[in-house]
């Protein structure tokens, strides 16, 4: 019942951008996300469509779907990992065009502030006598990015690696279902170890 009740505010963004398409008569329309993805495509007017994709297409049925129709409608399709290109390309075949492009971050100006932070205190914990190794999962906390696998990951470390890990993110969703609550990670940690 919930996606027909969405469907009039859909039809009506598309229609939208479909005219803001055509009176900005672009030669090239690039989407980014998969909500885009599909109004994009579908607004384009003929004209072509570059999607750039960060998530895993084929965990997202709706999507997964979608794109097996309809992925040879892009004229370029970028992944920002060769897990996610090569997830793209067993879901839409060999024929479409699948390009990594990495995200790009300054990572000098991030490395210099990091010595700066003091991260322990801002997270309530005592500091460590001995320099941990620190290991961060910077995500929404959508149940797709793998905050589970992440914790599973660290429960396997050699008890002899002094380590502290760190989940950065907030839940960006309106549903519960669609994201972990701090409550779920909390538990997940505290079973694992």
């Amino acid at each position: 019942l919930g996606l027909f009740l969405v469907i009039p505010g859909c039809f009506y963004y598309w229609r939208k951008l479909r005219g803001h398409i055509d009176r900005v008569s672009p030669d090239i329309v690039y989407t980014n996300g998969f909500k885009m993805h599909v109004l994009g495509l579908f607004a384009a007017g003929g004209r072509p469509v570059a999607a750039h994709c960060h998530d895993r297409v084929s965990s997202r049925p709706v999507m997964a779907k979608f794109f097996r129709i309809f992925g040879g409608r892009f004229k370029r399709i970028m992944a920002v990992s060769d897990f996610i290109r090569e997830d793209i390309v067993r879901l839409c075949g060999q024929g479409v065009q699948v390009h990594r492009v990495y995200n790009g971050i300054d990572v000098g100006f991030f490395s210099r502030k990091a010595s700066e932070v003091d991260v322990e205190r801002m997270c309530g914990l005592t500091p460590s006598a001995a320099k941990p190794l620190r290991i961060g999962f910077v995500a929404t906390l959508a149940r797709w990015k793998g905050h589970d696998l992440f914790i599973e990951s660290l429960s396997l470390l050699p008890a002899d690696i002094h380590w502290r890990a760190y989940i950065v993110g907030s839940a960006i969703y309106q549903t519960s279902g669609s994201q972990w609550s701090l409550e779920e990670l909390r538990d997940m940690v505290v079973r694992r170890g």
